[in-house]
């Protein structure tokens, strides 16, 4: 089975890198966003952004052309303010 689909892992910690090189396999071409910076993996173009800012991931998915969008997000930190910053 090949993918052929532009995929975006938008917040690419432990999940988002074990998923990439899968989807990779299936034919792929995977981009991430992520807070921090770091070396993008073989076969990924990494973005850095924070995901709970609406305007920056709606225009790195036009940018990219997103077909399959990945959301694996947690919290900057571990307070009420910030879970809710992040999942409502």
């Amino acid at each position: 089975m090949s993918l052929n689909k532009n995929v975006l892992i938008a917040g690419f910690g432990d999940i988002g890198q074990r998923l990439a090189p899968l989807l990779i396999e299936q034919g792929a071409a995977v981009s991430a966003m992520r807070r921090s910076a770091m070396a993008a993996p073989a076969g990924v173009e990494i973005f850095q952004g924070d995901v709970t800012q609406a305007d920056a991931l709606a225009e790195l998915v036009q940018q990219q052309q997103v077909q399959w969008l990945y959301l694996i997000v947690t919290p900057s930190a571990y307070s009420e303010a910030d879970y809710r910053n992040t999942y409502l």
